[in-house]
């Protein structure tokens, strides 16, 4: 158990710093791009329940 934290921390580690690249303009359109989908996530999932709402 702890064998695998400690891999499972290595391996993510090796995984994010092949995403860093120290250019703040490409964090903050990730960051903008996030939120957009997590707003359109959002809305799509209100409708959805506005949707049932009407039918039940």
């Amino acid at each position: 158990m702890v064998n695998g934290v400690g891999r499972l921390v290595a391996y993510s580690s090796r995984q994010l710093r092949l995403v860093q690249s120290g250019q703040v303009a490409s964090y903050l359109l990730i960051m903008i791009m996030a939120i957009v989908v997590f707003f359109l996530i959002w809305f799509n999932d209100l409708t959805i329940i506005r949707f049932f709402n009407k039918i039940f």
